[in-house]
């Protein structure tokens, strides 16, 4: 199997001359940073239902369980006073924070291969080339573990454009401590509520090749 740009060519050892095995993919393991230069997108439409469910989907259903049971309300969510009872305030936030949790799992997917059809593919002949939902399970896994240390590093980013300095927990500061354990309560909250969407969407799409 070759891999030319956006294409896939199944090849044949016949068809070398040498009669050997087909050269790796370029978006093997032996060149990473072509998974993100030069992604192989079996399904042009997946990245995009992949941020409408990621960056519109789970947040907005997410808030809307908030404010339906008057849960403690995200620091990203924290309007200011002026826009406090402004009919639709809560959509901009939601929208710009839906985007930064997309553009994290558009990352992890393209490191964990998760356009290709084998991450999403669990017909009779996927399962006869060794492929079928524990390929798929690997590839959500996978892509949300890349996602979550990219969401984690915007978060340290974020608390050291905010405070001008490194932080940690355990400086005698109160208000520091505070400020980090809510920071990881909500990258918590964010990875379950993620995890929980785009693994189920994942899911359902690959019953979808059945």
């Amino acid at each position: 199997r070759r891999v030319l740009g956006r294409r896939t060519l199944r090849v044949s050892e016949g068809d070398y001359p040498d009669g050997g095995p087909p050269p790796p993919e370029p978006n093997s393991s032996s060149s990473p940073f072509r998974r993100f230069t030069d992604p192989v997108v079996d399904d042009r439409g997946l990245p995009l239902a992949d941020f409408l469910v990621s960056g519109i989907a789970a947040p907005a259903t997410y808030v809307i369980i908030l404010c339906a049971l008057h849960l403690q309300t995200p620091s990203w969510l924290v309007l200011p006073a002026v826009m406090s009872g402004i009919r639709g305030s809560l959509l901009a936030p939601t929208l710009l924070h839906g985007a930064g949790l997309s553009a994290c799992w558009v990352l992890g997917a393209l490191a964990g291969r998760a356009y290709e059809a084998a991450a999403f593919d669990i017909s009779a002949d996927a399962r006869a080339s060794g492929g079928g939902y524990a390929e798929v399970l690997l590839r959500i896994a996978k892509s949300g573990a890349f996602a979550i240390g990219v969401l984690v590093f915007c978060t340290q980013v974020d608390l050291f454009l905010e405070y001008g300095r490194y932080i940690q927990p355990g400086e005698g500061d109160t208000e520091v401590d505070l400020r980090i354990l809510t920071a990881a309560t909500e990258v918590t909250k964010d990875v379950v509520v993620q995890a929980a969407a785009l693994g189920g969407w994942r899911i359902y799409r690959a019953t979808l090749t059945v």
